[in-house]
C-alpha cells in the first residue's frame, strides 16, 4: 500500500498494524512523527511531485493532499498515482472543494472534477461531494467542517498516461 502526502502517518500506522505492507511518502522528515519505521512501513521523506513509484500497488492513498498542488501539479500526481495501482487495485483519493469559500489553497476542486480523471479504466466504488466531518482546527481554536470530495476506485484495465 502506498500512502502519498501520508502527514502524521495516522493512515499508514493503522493500516500497517492491521497487515499491509505501507510506504508513506511525504515532505516531512522521515520517520513521521510518533510513528516508529517496521519491516512491514517505511517512510520516504520526499515530495510526492517528484516521487517515482517502483513497481505497482495493491492500494494507493492520498487524503487530503491534491488541494495543495496547482491544477497542473495535481492532474499529473493523480496520473502518477493511477499507473501505480495494479489491476484490480484501489486508489482512495479526498480533496476540498470549491465549496470551501474560505479555503485558500493552490486548487480547490470543481464539482466532478476528481471524478472526471477515474472515466476510463477505472470503476467507481464511492464518489460523494459532501461535507466532511467536524474536526477541530488549531489554527481557528473550533470546530469546523469542510466540503469534500472523496473517492474509491478500482482499476479495471491498463490505460497510458502523460506521465
Amino acid at each position: 500500500m502506498l500512502d502519498l502526502g501520508a502527514g502524521s502517518g495516522r493512515h499508514s500506522a493503522f493500516l500497517a498494524e492491521h497487515g499491509f505492507d505501507v510506504t508513506a511518502v511525504d515532505i516531512q522528515p522521515a520517520p513521521l512523527p510518533g510513528i516508529q519505521p517496521k519491516p512491514a512501513f517505511r517512510t520516504l521523506q520526499q515530495d510526492v511531485r517528484d516521487y517515482v513509484p517502483g513497481f505497482k500497488y495493491d492500494i494507493v492513498i492520498a487524503t487530503m493532499l491534491l488541494h495543495f498542488f496547482s491544477k497542473a501539479e495535481g492532474s499529473k500526481v493523480i496520473d502518477k498515482i493511477k499507473m501505480a495501482t495494479k489491476i484490480g487495485g484501489l486508489n482512495v483519493l479526498t480533496v476540498l472543494t470549491e465549496k470551501n469559500s474560505n479555503a485558500v489553497r493552490p486548487h480547490l476542486f470543481a464539482e466532478n472534477e476528481l471524478r472526471d480523471h477515474y472515466q476510463t479504466g477505472w470503476k467507481l466504488l464511492l464518489y460523494e461531494e459532501c461535507l466532511g466531518r467536524p474536526f477541530f482546527s488549531k489554527a481557528k481554536q473550533r470546530l469546523v467542517r469542510q466540503h469534500r470530495a472523496a473517492l474509491i476506485a478500482e482499476r479495471i484495465l491498463t490505460v497510458r498516461s502523460n506521465v
